[in-house]
């Protein structure tokens, strides 16, 4: 499960590791460290003792599309538009929903500009999105990643005022009703548990969760 990958944003030069337990990592080069493992006592201890700070828990969700019984076109209740540009759009959105995010606020303490330059990237590097749009203002959008027979939502974000509005709701099971008529199988995301509005909708979808993991931050 050991996976090691080094992320230059500007100055910031992030060290992102996946692991099943700690180990003996080369942090030299690097200005962050960002680690994920399973839930553990153990690991949380000795986490602390090497000077990591616990700042999330994740969750991972599966929608099966092939078995399930949602009627997902029936839940979209305006369509999104499936788009390679209006990045700037996306990006504006995602700086209002994302303010402590632990994906893009790799500091321990939460860091704005670090955020920024982050989630900037991020950005530019996204697939076609599904953007979802209110009145002509672009309020929601939702990348997916993945081939075969999974995707992966990758990101998503709408802005807090519309979210009552089954903006969110939308923008899922579009993305969803697409991916079975593709024959995809499953439908995934990771979230994080400090995010029980997306946890029901995930839920609301028929989504199955399991492996919690625990994301560790450390400025060297």
């Amino acid at each position: 499960m050991n996976r090691e990958e080094r992320r230059p944003y500007g100055k910031i030069r992030l060290l992102d590791i996946e692991c099943a337990s700690p180990y003996d990592w080369r942090l030299e080069d690097a200005t962050h460290v960002r680690v994920s493992m399973p839930v553990c006592q153990e690991s949380q201890e000795e986490m602390a003792r090497r000077g990591f700070v616990l700042a999330d828990r994740t969750i991972g969700c599966s929608i099966s599309l092939a078995r399930g019984t949602v009627d997902f076109a029936s839940l979209v209740r305006t369509e999104p538009q499936l788009t390679s540009g209006r990045r700037e759009e996306i990006l504006a959105i995602a700086k209002q929903c994302f303010p402590a995010d632990r994906r893009f606020h790799v500091a321990p303490a939460l860091n704005k500009a670090i955020a920024d330059e982050i989630l900037a990237g991020w950005v530019d590097e996204l697939p076609p999105c599904y953007l979802y749009g209110h009145k002509g203002q672009s309020v929601g959008f939702l990348a997916l990643t993945g081939e075969g027979d999974r995707r992966f939502v990758h990101l998503a974000a709408v802005l807090e005022r519309y979210r009552a509005s089954g903006a969110a709701l939308s923008l899922y099971a579009a993305a969803a009703r697409d991916c079975k008529s593709q024959g995809v199988r499953f439908l995934e995301g990771r979230i994080s548990t400090a995010n029980p509005a997306v946890m029901n909708l995930y839920a609301f979808l028929g989504a199955k969760f399991s492996q919690p993991v625990d994301v560790y931050l450390k400025e060297v």
